[in-house]
């Protein structure tokens, strides 16, 4: 069995989408992808052989109306508020009023303080509702969430295809007692739940069947550990995206406030626990390890889905390391 791994990272995964053209383009067939983040949203267009529609959905992510990434109204009204204060404080005295305005529109400050994303998960859900058919798995597929509610690593899984019947017992047997079936009224939950990122997005709740309603969280939180998911799911050549370059010189994500820190500091959390499991991984003889990842840094910050050239430029990369890869392979 052959399985392709997808890590998370934002805004980043138009790498991970740029490769996966490239490696379909090329005639590669995986039987079981597995994703933690963006790189579930990724696998899940996959898993279904929907690789034009992901293809059109990264190269117009940016012109996106509304935006990916909207800021929930109260949010925006204390953002704008803080603007209309630096107005006043720069000597403006008309924008005494719409500091006034805007200061009412927040209303509760105590529901402010207790809000639990900034961004609003709409536009994710309404892309997810709309190419997310259980009927359409072509591919078995795997994606992790974090369970807040019971502290644990959770995996929703589907399997599909000739020997699924046998890969699912394998991959039961290692993490049974954390892991939940895709059906076709969990498939969109499960995959957002999966790119919630702590502090962006609200926890995705959902009720499973047993012991009530579940908070779930970005994948990566507990466990970025796909690639042993595989592995134990009796793959024995998989091939792992990572999304930072082997060595680095550079910056690579952008800290200028309170929500890029802790984006970046889950993207970094979720690419160096991908990286750890994956040298666990092949420790196993029976198992082969390929990693496509870019060659240099990607000038992309985890939420800039509204950069554009950015966002067509990591595409572009995917699309040439995996050139590469296979031009080498041809040697």
């Amino acid at each position: 069995m052959n399985a392709l791994v997808l890590s998370g990272g934002g805004a980043l995964g138009a790498f991970e989408a740029g490769a996966i053209k490239a490696l379909y383009d090329s005639g590669s067939k995986f039987d079981l992808i597995c994703g933690t983040s963006i790189g579930a949203i990724n696998a899940s267009f996959a898993a279904q052989d929907k690789i034009s529609e992901l293809t059109s959905l990264w190269l117009g992510i940016a012109d996106m109306q509304p935006p990916l990434i909207g800021y929930v109204d109260q949010v925006r009204y204390a953002i704008d508020l803080l603007d209309e204060i630096e107005k006043v404080e720069r000597g403006n005295i008309f924008g005494l009023e719409p500091a006034i305005v805007r200061w009412a529109q927040i209303g509760s400050k105590k529901a402010l303080v207790r809000i639990t994303g900034f961004v609003k998960p709409d536009v994710i859900s309404q892309i997810l509702t709309a190419n997310l058919d259980f009927g359409r798995l072509t591919r078995s597929l795997i994606v992790t969430a974090t369970n807040l509610t019971f502290a644990s690593s959770d995996a929703f899984y589907a399997f599909v295809g000739p020997n699924s019947e046998a890969a699912q017992q394998s991959f039961l047997k290692g993490y049974s007692n954390n892991a939940h079936p895709i059906s076709r009224d969990n498939f969109e939950l499960a995959v957002r739940s999966s790119a919630a990122i702590p502090g962006a997005f609200e926890p995705v709740s959902m009720n499973l069947g047993t012991q009530g309603n579940k908070e779930y969280v970005d994948g990566g939180v507990a466990n970025n550990t796909p690639t042993r998911l595989a592995a134990q799911a009796g793959a024995t050549e998989i091939v792992v995206m990572l999304l930072e370059p082997q060595q680095v010189s550079t910056a690579l994500y952008p800290t200028a406030n309170l929500l890029e820190i802790a984006a970046t500091s889950l993207t970094v959390m979720q690419q160096r626990l991908l990286q750890l499991d994956m040298e666990l991984v092949n420790t196993d003889p029976n198992v082969k390890i390929d990693v496509i990842r870019p060659s240099v840094a990607l000038t992309l910050g985890v939420l800039e889905f509204n950069n554009k050239t950015a966002i067509d430029d990591a595409f572009h990369q995917g699309e040439a390391a995996v050139k590469d890869m296979r031009s080498l392979e041809k040697r």
